[in-house]
């Protein structure tokens, strides 16, 4: 069941990656759609209710967040949509190779490497 939901995922995150324009690792720009991401993500497991919610309910909460931040379009959004449903496990990995297929080789969450199989659909 684990291996059918990261295959399920796993193309709807290529494709939204393959079709975004690589950044210029030498153009000084920065990653922000998945650095706003990790920065989301950080606040809502240093909220007070955290140890509280679901896994369901941090999800709805993070979604809240995010949209406030990051338009619908953009890559982080887009990852997350598609990788909350992933098996829990998966997730962290998830966000990463999401991430590296914008251009992003070197981004790294610490919120989401700890706390990504926490957040989900379930």
């Amino acid at each position: 069941m684990i291996k059918l939901k990261y295959v399920a995922v796993f193309p709807i995150l290529v494709s939204l990656c393959a079709c975004t324009p690589k950044e210029d690792p030498n153009s000084g720009i920065e990653n922000s759609d998945f650095d706003i991401f990790c920065d989301q993500f950080t606040r809502l497991v240093n909220a007070d209710d955290y140890s509280e919610l679901t896994a369901q309910e941090r999800a709805l909460k993070l979604d809240t967040f995010l949209t406030e931040k990051l338009p619908p379009s953009s890559n982080a959004y887009q990852a997350w949509m598609a990788i909350q449903n992933a098996a829990a496990d998966q997730r962290s990995m998830l966000y990463k190779d999401a991430a590296r297929s914008a251009g992003h080789s070197d981004w790294s969450c610490l919120a989401v490497e700890q706390y990504g199989s926490q957040v989900g659909s379930h």
